[in-house]
């Protein structure tokens, strides 16, 4: 079922309250404390001023639903030639109202602009100091007005630059801590995952709280915002101390919209909307696959990590390592977030690193599952249109594209 895009978080919310309120005429079976059931799969109720809204299935039915086209209508990317078609290290891809694509390229330190049909047209930013470049081109947003809006990492550095690629200007944040999630439709900035490193724990896995910001354009903070669970980590001590990514480890992805933002701890199935002052409006739960981490998910990542050497003293080096490390009982609930044009929010279902099949669960902007959406093998999506979907991937010979499919409504 197609929605409209103005429609907003804040707005159901408003509507479920009003029908909640009016003598729970919607609920009269079931009583005023009991949930509100909209259709068979989705139960919606009011806790304490939060919205919960609850799913058990889809809405679309056996041969109903949405799908990407069998090949995409732009590749940009090649096994050799000329450089600006040359890819390495992407971190970002967005598509412009005019229909342009921009690709953060880290691996240059370039921002690189493509003409519809994936035609090279301009660079920007490059390796440097100076005004416009980069030590460490991360992220790349669509701020006010498709101006274009990048972190560089090292230092931390908010660049602006405009439509054209032309360099506008930049700031170091206040709080230098942390990465750069994206920008509201007022030009502010989110900024999440500053951690104090000075209390972690001595050894095994953690994960750290982090501390996010609303800033303004000048890198000031403007209000503190709700203190999450960092990504997690694991510290060991075994002749030095190293710190990485343990097996199976959390994140906590953001994706804003509209005046807020979706978060989730990837503890559970369940995702939060948060208000631009940071109060929980929302809060989606659905039923989603097993997690169990079982022990032949454990001996494909013992196969995995060991296949990633390329010698003999890095193999046993890798071997050993395993011995030490930590499995959870449980995968992560999901993956990253994403919210298309239309306003309806993408869930990835979380996948290991060596499988290379995608799927995304879709709600619409009243946060009902409508169904399931499958990416072509190592698709990393980047942003979804109301008829397109644009990311970027690697072939065998890890040579990256950014790709552009068609997004098929049924």
């Amino acid at each position: 079922m197609r929605r409209r895009a103005d429609v907003t978080v804040a707005a159901v919310r408003r509507r479920i309250r009003r029908d909640v309120s009016a003598g729970c005429v919607v609920a009269v079976a079931f009583g005023c404390g009991e949930p509100v059931l909209e259709e068979p799969s989705v139960a919606v109720r009011d806790s304490a001023g939060i919205t919960i809204i609850e799913n058990t299935g889809p809405v679309w039915g056996e041969g109903e639903g949405w799908r990407l086209s069998g090949e995409p209508s732009v590749r940009i990317g090649q096994v050799e030639g000329e450089h600006a078609y040359l890819l390495l290290g992407v971190r970002g891809a967005l598509r412009l109202d005019d229909g342009t694509i921009v690709v953060s390229n880290s691996g240059t330190e370039e921002i690189r602009f493509y003409d519809a049909g994936g035609r090279y047209l301009k660079t920007a930013g490059g390796e440097g100091g100076g005004p416009g470049e980069f030590n460490n081109l991360v992220w790349i947003y669509r701020h006010r007005a498709d101006t274009i809006v990048a972190w560089d990492d090292n230092p931390p550095n908010i660049v602006f630059f405009d439509r054209d690629g032309v360099f506008v200007t930049s700031t170091r944040p206040q709080q230098p801590g942390g990465v750069l999630k994206g920008a509201f439709p007022d030009g502010t900035l989110l900024k999440a995952e500053h951690v104090d490193w000075s209390n972690r724990p001595n050894e095994g896995r953690m994960r750290q709280p982090s501390w996010s910001y609303r800033l303004d354009r000048e890198g000031v903070i403007i209000d503190s915002l709700p203190v999450f669970p960092a990504r997690e980590f694991e510290m060991r001590i075994d002749r030095g101390v190293s710190l990485g990514p343990p097996p199976f480890g959390r994140e906590t992805p953001m994706e804003i919209f509209g005046d807020g933002f979706y978060c989730g701890t990837q503890d559970d199935f369940e995702v939060g909307y948060y208000e631009l002052d940071g109060n929980l409006a929302t809060l989606l739960r659905w039923t989603g696959p097993d997690r169990q981490v079982t022990e032949d998910l454990i001996a494909d990542f013992r196969a995995f990590y060991v296949g990633q050497t390329r010698s003999e003293n890095s193999r046993r080096r890798a071997e050993e390592s395993l011995d030490g490390m930590e499995f959870p009982e449980q995968l992560p609930a999901f993956g990253d977030l994403v919210v298309d044009a239309e306003g309806n929010l993408w869930i990835e279902e979380y996948h290991p690193r060596w499988e290379t099949f995608r799927r995304w669960t879709v709600f619409d902007p009243d946060l009902r599952m409508l169904g399931t959406v499958d990416m072509p093998g190592p698709f990393v999506v980047h942003q979804i249109g109301s008829d397109y979907v644009l990311g970027y991937t690697w072939d065998e010979y890890d040579v990256e594209y950014v790709e552009l499919y068609q997004l098929i409504k049924q």
